[in-house]
């Protein structure tokens, strides 16, 4: 396993934990709907790269 590939793990598995902060920063009025939306679009998105379901064409 390279170290990209090593990172790459590391950081898929960091993700829920993100996911779940965004959630409790959002239910508790910390952050509007405004804020949060993008962010849980952006953690699916590097999610789907990390999984290799990026959609990306050659």
């Amino acid at each position: 396993m390279t170290g990209f590939e090593h990172a790459g793990r590391h950081r898929l598995a960091a993700l829920p934990a993100e996911r779940t902060a965004l959630e409790s920063l959002w239910r508790e009025d910390r952050i509007t709907e405004e804020t949060h939306r993008p962010l849980q679009h952006l953690l699916g998105y590097e999610e789907s790269l990390l999984t290799g379901q990026g959609g990306r064409k050659a």
